[in-house]
């Protein structure tokens, strides 16, 4: 920035143009602004009730005092002169004061465009220490950005090469420390069956072996020849008589394995990366 030294004997010649040039100089401070972003609130604009307090905002490159009041929905920037009389005679206007205030019209801006900065104390209390933050990463790993560095295992770094992150949990044994690993890609399904044992009952039926008429035979029922032949007729009849057969299988179990599976779901690759500083 630009100074001047007033400090000196012989009379400083203080003339308009060293005052311009001082204007010029702390103009500068405007630049300032580009850190906060356009339509920024720099300081204040407390909303409160139906009132906004006075503050400090930033408007295409320039930083105005903000002057309060009641609410509305739009701000404007304005500009009040004030007028001196010269050494000739002539009144001219020699100060300016630009502000923004609520005001709508022409040229103005909705209220709601403007957002609150936060602190850059606020921000860094935000930020996780160097080292402990993993993030994805889609970029060539040949390019990763200055002060990054892949999680491989190396410098330090975790290595989550192929790994997906599960979150602590001190209730579950598998996920009650930072740093526990654990998984597969592939499973071979197997087991055992339990031991089991089948009874099938088949019931017999069949006609009367004594000719006082034909017996019936239900439905389901299997019949059976009885293995004599009856008086005259060289035929074998059906007897009705007999038991139902009860089948009983022995008590078995069963082992399988099945071929291996892909365990995982479907997936996207990308990069996890730390800065380290």
């Amino acid at each position: 920035m630009n100074k001047q030294n007033f400090l000196q004997t012989g009379g400083f010649p203080l003339e308009t143009d060293t005052l311009n040039a001082m204007q010029e100089a702390y103009s500068v401070f405007n630049a300032l602004g580009e850190l906060a972003g356009n339509k920024a609130i720099i300081k204040g604009c407390v909303v409160s009730g139906s009132t906004t307090t006075d503050g400090v905002v930033y408007i295409n490159g320039e930083v105005f005092k903000f002057v309060g009041g009641q609410t509305q929905s739009r701000v404007k920037i304005l500009e009040t002169s004030t007028s001196k009389e010269f050494e000739d005679g002539s009144t001219n206007a020699v100060h300016f004061e630009r502000y923004v205030t609520f005001a709508s019209g022409t040229g103005s801006i909705s209220w709601a465009e403007f957002a609150k900065l936060t602190t850059l104390r606020e921000l860094s209390r935000r930020l996780l220490p160097a080292g402990t933050n993993p993030q994805l990463y889609s970029g060539s790993v040949n390019n990763i950005p200055s002060g990054w560095q892949l999680c491989d295992g190396t410098n330090g770094t975790e290595n989550l090469k192929g790994s997906f992150i599960v979150g602590y949990d001190p209730n579950d044994s598998d996920y009650n420390a930072i740093g526990k690993v654990g998984g597969t890609k592939k499973v071979t399904p197997s087991g055992n069956l339990d031991s089991r044992s089948i009874n099938v009952t088949v019931p017999r039926d069949g006609w009367s072996t004594f000719g006082s008429g034909l017996g019936a035979v239900k439905s389901g029922r299997i019949v059976v020849g009885s293995g004599q032949q009856e008086n005259s007729e060289y035929l074998e009849s059906l007897r009705a008589s007999g038991i139902d057969r009860t089948l009983t299988s022995t008590p078995h179990s069963h082992t399988f394995t099945g071929n291996q599976q892909d365990n995982r779901a479907p997936y996207y690759t990308l990069a996890y990366i730390i800065y380290i500083g």
